[in-house]
């Protein structure tokens, strides 16, 4: 069973399987978090593609910038935001994710204020949103750069999905390694 989690798991990293995207997925535990994505609005810095390509649940899909200083992506929700799930397509070398603190007027004026250095070390990340109505990914690169996802996920409160893969560092000494 575990080696078929594991097969299944690496066949969703390579776009070999879709995910789940249905709020009406039955789970035993009553208390995981909604994937409330389909209820956020998502604000471009570009409109090279339709944000559709990374929240339509295939990982064969995707959205890029266009190649420019800073790019970045804005999500805003009414229903309040405690988990952001990225699938990055290409990962810029350095990036901020940003909660606004202020949200008045146009989106250009609102102000932003870093809840986390971006992890460079895996193209899927997991960050924790303690109730946010609005965050924004940016990159913090200097040189202008296209930043791209095959997915993103935003979920209520609740504990998280299974199927959300949060990576961690392999141990300096293992027993047994496993290659594809």
């Amino acid at each position: 069973l575990a080696a078929l989690m594991l097969l299944s798991s690496v066949g969703a990293c390579l776009g070999l399987a879709e995910t789940p995207q249905t709020e009406e997925m039955e789970y035993a535990d009553s208390t995981v978090a909604p994937n409330i994505t389909g209820e956020c609005n998502f604000i471009l810095c570009s409109t090279a593609r339709k944000y559709t390509t990374m929240t339509d649940g295939k990982y064969t899909t995707y959205w890029e910038s266009n190649k420019i200083r800073h790019p970045w992506v804005a999500i805003t929700s009414e229903t309040p935001m405690y988990g952001l799930y990225l699938c990055f397509r290409k990962m810029p070398s350095s990036y901020e994710i940003q909660i606004a603190t202020s949200q008045v007027g146009e989106f250009k004026d609102w102000n932003w204020k870093t809840l986390a250095q971006g992890d460079t070390r895996f193209q899927h990340v997991f960050q924790e949103l303690d109730g946010a109505t609005a965050v924004r990914i940016k990159s913090t690169q200097e040189s202008a750069l296209q930043m791209g996802f095959n997915e993103i996920f935003v979920f209520g409160e609740g504990t998280i999905p299974d199927w959300v893969q949060r990576w961690e560092e392999t141990e300096e000494k293992a027993d047994i390694t496993l290659s594809f």
